[in-house]
């Protein structure tokens, strides 16, 4: 028997598109244009998406609550919501997200051309083997493995913790369009610890 311990989850569903959210995003939202991407200059870009609100939310609490076991009487709360717009050639360099728990991305536009979501191990996370000094393998396995690999659809929903690097890959279609986020979690929290903070 093999125990795997400590392991950094991530999730992945698809959770579908609510009808007409593209249509929303295309007349509301003004952009921010940078080298290889644009952002939405709203950072709260769920608050006028309800319905995209709710379902991700719905999905963070069952994660949160019911597969990862936070105490119930921790509130969750996306603190961060922003739109990501690639164009042909556009992509995203390797980065975390700061001051928040856990992150994710929700695809509402992408097809089998506009790239890969990769996460990186990075050198100061160990699975099992240190970088200073690693043995030739025949093929990677969760215990081995430096990144792994989503291919998005519309719909799909990716959440991680924050601290997990990523980056989106050169978009070879005509466009990708997803919304980013960040989660904390506030009320009294770190009772069972002996460290209790109040958020």
């Amino acid at each position: 028997m093999m125990h795997q311990l400590f392991p950094t989850p991530v999730f992945e569903e698809n959770v579908g598109v609510p009808e007409g959210t593209l249509s929303v995003f295309d007349s509301i939202f003004p952009w921010d244009r940078f080298e290889t991407k644009s952002i939405s200059q709203t950072k709260q870009i769920l608050s006028r998406l309800p319905e995209v609100q709710e379902l991700i939310l719905n999905q963070v609490k069952d994660w949160m609550y019911n597969a990862l076991l936070v105490d119930p009487s921790n509130e969750i709360e996306i603190v961060r919501s922003w739109g990501v717009f690639h164009r042909e050639g556009d992509s995203c360099d390797w980065h975390s997200h700061s001051n928040a728990i856990m992150s994710g991305v929700y695809y509402i536009l992408c097809d089998e051309e506009s790239g890969r979501l990769f996460f990186n191990k990075g050198a100061q996370f160990l699975n099992c083997f240190v970088p200073t000094l690693e043995p030739d393998v025949v093929g990677f396995t969760d215990c081995t493995a430096k990144q792994f690999t989503i291919h998005p659809e519309p719909g799909t929903l990716v959440m991680f913790p924050s601290q997990l690097v990523h980056r989106a890959e050169v978009c070879h279609s005509e466009k990708r369009l997803c919304i980013a986020f960040d989660v904390i979690v506030r009320g009294r929290i770190g009772s069972r610890h002996g460290n209790e903070l109040e958020l």
